[in-house]
């Protein structure tokens, strides 16, 4: 028996579908569409990276996630094996995918609606025989291949 501050079991939780993801990705849009092109070199609230940088790292986090459900293998405990770049500029955090500076806003805004656009693809029910992808119709993973067989190297923590 579980005490009442205990969470309920995993298979009890709501599930989010593409289309959720979907309306988190448009209303991040819309919120960052709302923010002036001089303000993303401000610091961001509590951190030490700069509104730029937190946008950068949004867009990674989406586009990681993205790459660790389309892989045959499970990354349960890690990204995808990808050696993290040197930082865009000195004194801020690395990332893979980095905002150009000259596209202000307009360029945040469409990272975010590629990035995260990647994600709901990924997340997206798939017909059978439509699609490439190694899920089936039901999403389901297709067992390991052989060379698969290695686990990954435990996660450094969230970028």
């Amino acid at each position: 028996m579980s005490s009442p501050d205990s969470p309920p079991p995993a298979d009890s939780l709501p599930v989010s579908t593409a289309e959720d993801l979907r309306h988190v990705v448009d209303a991040v849009m819309a919120g960052f569409a709302q923010v002036p092109d001089d303000a993303w070199d401000r610091a961001a609230y509590r951190l030490d990276w700069d509104c730029r940088d937190t946008a950068a790292h949004l867009m990674d986090d989406f586009a990681f996630y993205a790459l660790n459900l389309a892989s045959r293998v499970e990354h349960l405990d890690s990204y995808a094996p990808f050696v993290e770049p040197p930082p865009w500029r000195p004194g801020h955090p690395p990332q893979n995918f980095w905002p150009d500076p000259d596209l202000g806003t307009a360029g945040i805004v469409r990272g975010i609606d590629a990035t995260g656009g990647l994600l709901v693809a990924v997340t997206a029910p798939r017909r059978t025989g439509t699609s490439a992808s190694t899920r089936g119709a039901t999403g389901t993973r297709p067992a390991s291949p052989r060379w698969a067989s290695s686990r990954p190297p435990p996660m450094r923590g969230m970028r």
